[in-house]
């Protein structure tokens, strides 16, 4: 078939996927898309299916830039995508696909030189859907951990991925990232800009959150054991990537950094673990003339303490995650353990002017726990209840499995299952780590 020029990536937007309605019986979809400006354009074709890029009902809808499918099975997740004809043989290739799901989870693999540098997706079913590569081969082929974090930082509704990574070796590029687009495609690259740093192993921590109020998230890299307490912010403004300052501790080593609403003011705050001690630090108060300055640009710092004093003496690693865990609006820390954390977290609530332990939970799995313990939590509305629930991914010896833990309004109890294993037979006897994610896909709902 002779098709229409190419149409770039992103010409033809199929935008954000709207729910009108959920009945016992039907679901109701509207989609809405970018006009084509090709003089050849008479129509456009909707295509959806079942799994992600595998089409099997398509059907013709005119020069029209919107449309609602109708009499969709609502417990079924579908893909849609829209291709533009001239009416008659020509065709465009497919637009980025959108979902009727209302977010993903996203699966990003350990150490597994064998074959790694893996993301593992999800959908809101918990089912399986597809297996993105990170885009580093060389890198793949020596360590493959995906360390991965999930925010819009463009503003549309739909989340992008954020992939770091583990110590690079010698002569490698250290300090990299990688950018996913919210339909998985390759976005951007971004490196950290301390070249001295990236010379010796480069590691990065990925996290996103909303620091402005603008609707697009920054990103905000931690660093390995030689960053010095150091953590740098990007935007990602008009296509491009671009650092815009640095936050730094009064710390030595390495920080793990995540970014969330404490107060309920819809800014996000910095909140960053370290890798000893037992405690992490909230960074409040961001003063854009500081930022614009090169200077730090928070006023003000808290300091939570986990509450197990001997783990906090002997290993003391903390890992937080954000989210609103009982529906009030403002968002509560979750903070994962490290290795010999016995598959603990701890949950921390900003109550002005302090930080107070709410709950404890901890994995259902004690085999898992005596070997290993270690918890690497994200937070997202799993059930739609208006309360985020944690989702816990393990690491090494952890089966490729994760775990979910209710929200407060279930008083931090353990989901009945555990979701996976995703990942191989051979991965999971292997390592069997898995860094998580929760990928918003749509943000309205009617």
């Amino acid at each position: 078939m002779n098709k229409m020029r190419h149409v770039a990536l992103r010409t033809l937007l199929l935008s954000v996927l709207i729910l009108l309605a959920s009945l016992a019986s039907s679901a109701e979809y509207a989609l809405e898309w970018n006009p084509d400006q090709d003089p050849r354009v008479s129509n456009y074709r909707i295509y959806y299916g079942e799994a992600p890029h595998a089409y099997d009902q398509w059907f013709d809808v005119g020069d029209v830039t919107s449309y609602r499918i109708t009499d969709l099975d609502p417990q079924t997740i579908y893909y849609f995508a829209v291709k533009v004809t001239d009416g008659g043989s020509r065709e465009s290739d497919f637009s980025n696909e959108v979902t009727s799901g209302r977010f993903r989870y996203v699966f990003g693999w350990g150490a597994y030189p064998a074959s790694g540098g893996l993301l593992d997706i999800a959908n809101s079913n918990h089912t399986w859907e597809q297996e993105i590569p990170v885009g580093w081969s060389e890198y793949n082929a020596l360590s493959g951990e995906a360390r991965v974090a999930a925010g819009d930082i463009d503003g549309d509704g739909r989340d992008e991925l954020v992939i770091g990574f583990a110590p690079v070796k010698s002569g490698m590029p250290g300090g990299r990232f990688q950018v996913l687009d919210d339909d998985f495609s390759h976005m951007a690259w971004g490196q950290l800009t301390w070249p001295d740093y990236n010379a010796t192993t480069g590691e990065t921590r990925p996290a996103l959150g909303d620091i402005d109020g603008d609707g697009r998230a920054e990103i905000f890299i931690g660093l390995g054991q030689e960053g010095n307490g150091a953590i740098e912010m990007f935007r990602f403004a008009d296509g491009t990537l671009s650092s815009i300052g640095w936050t730094q501790l009064n710390w030595s080593s390495a920080t793990w950094p995540a970014a969330g609403d404490i107060d309920g003011d819809g800014l996000a705050e910095l909140v960053i673990g370290l890798d000893s001690g037992g405690y992490f630090i909230v960074k409040k108060g961001l003063d854009a003339n500081l930022l614009s300055a090169g200077a730090d640009p928070w006023l003000e710092e808290l300091q939570g303490d986990i509450s197990w004093s001997e783990y906090a003496s002997q290993v003391g690693e903390t890992r937080p995650a954000l989210g609103d865990l009982n529906g009030n609006g403002r968002e509560e820390i979750a903070v994962g353990l490290g290795e010999a954390g016995a598959g603990n977290l701890e949950i921390f609530a900003y109550q002005p002017p302090s930080l107070l332990s709410l709950a404890t939970a901890v994995v259902a799995w004690p085999d898992y726990n005596n070997a290993n313990g270690e918890t690497r939590p994200t937070i997202g509305d799993v059930d739609d209840d208006g309360r985020s629930e944690i989702i816990v991914g393990l690491g090494s010896s952890g089966g490729a499995y994760v775990e979910l833990i209710e929200d407060a309004g279930a008083h931090f109890i353990n989901a009945s299952e555990l979701m996976g294993p995703y990942a191989t037979q051979d991965y999971q006897d292997a390592n069997g780590a898995l860094w998580t994610a929760y990928k918003l896909e749509r943000a309205e709902k009617e």
